[in-house]
């Protein structure tokens, strides 16, 4: 019956293809009627749901399985893709959609949201704490040869041991993070100095920002998901830790807004509704 439909012209080759991946002989002629007001896509669809899948298949599936991570060579960047089984990858699929459905709407798209999902949720697992107040980042040692991150503003001249090079905007996120050793060295490779390490932000300072705010400070934001306090003027750039240089923000405008994409507060915000000022994105150009 589907040979004579499409020798006649009544449907196209992609439809008997479609067509004869799912007919069984003794209703065949069924269900050209009844897929007949169906586009490609829905036959496709119907295809799926009528595919044997074997406990092999599964078996065969699951062995695939695999996420694998590639950086580039200064792994300033990584690539991520992999291979799921059809349940797992649906485990996967929510977790991510339902994290990203957290974030406010202005989070960018569905790929840079689920991006920022999956690394909240990594990072839950790391701290072992996805609540209000979480603990702070855990402890990295970041490198500088001060020679030359002084001539680039840090935008060369910065690592983190056994990782990445990291640039300005990352050097000034760990430092506002948590507990960070900062080891400097000169042209000829000697240690200038070994900052001490240390809780930037004190246990007892941390909650009393986070109690006097009642939440994230960004105008409209009732997330409350992982609120961090956040220096106002940075502290790489000299900006004091007490409470009226620190605010609270949550994970989405700390990580992202101010870290990630490199917005300022606007010091003419009211308080406990502080809006953002884009950067300059011309090469060159300050970061403010």
């Amino acid at each position: 019956a589907t040979a004579t439909a499409l020798t006649e012209g009544d449907i196209s080759y992609d439809r008997a293809t479609e067509l004869a991946a799912c007919a069984l002989a003794d209703e065949e002629a069924d269900l050209l009627d009844e897929l007949a007001i169906h586009d490609i896509s829905g036959v496709r669809r119907h295809r799926s749901r009528r595919r044997r899948l074997t406990a092999i298949d599964e078996r065969d599936a699951f062995e695939r399985r695999g996420v694998y991570l590639q950086p580039n060579l200064d792994e300033s960047e990584w690539n991520l893709w992999g291979t799921l089984g059809g349940y797992d990858g649906r485990i996967v699929d929510k977790a991510l959609t339902d994290r990203a459905d957290q974030f406010p709407l202005d989070a960018g798209g569905r790929a840079q949201r689920r991006a920022d999902a999956l690394v909240s949720i990594a990072q839950d697992s790391l701290t072992g704490s996805p609540g209000d107040t979480g603990p702070a980042a855990p402890l990295v040692t970041v490198f500088v040869d001060a020679a030359e991150a002084s001539e680039t503003e840090g935008a060369t001249g910065a690592w983190i041991d056994v990782g990445p090079r990291v640039g300005p905007a990352t050097l000034e996120r760990v430092l506002c993070g948590g507990h960070v050793d900062v080891i400097a060295r000169s042209a000829k490779g000697a240690p200038l100095n070994i900052a001490h390490r240390s809780a930037k932000i004190p246990g007892r300072l941390r909650r009393f920002v986070l109690a006097r705010d009642g939440g994230c400070c960004a105008d409209g934001c009732s997330s409350r998901y992982r609120l961090q306090p956040h220096h106002r003027v940075a502290w790489s750039d000299g900006g004091p830790t007490d409470a009226d240089n620190l605010v609270t923000l949550c994970w989405f405008h700390h990580h992202v807004v101010v870290h990630g994409r490199g917005h300022r507060i606007d010091a003419d915000s009211p308080p406990g509704r502080l809006r953002f000022v884009a950067p300059d994105r011309t090469r060159g150009s300050p970061v403010e």
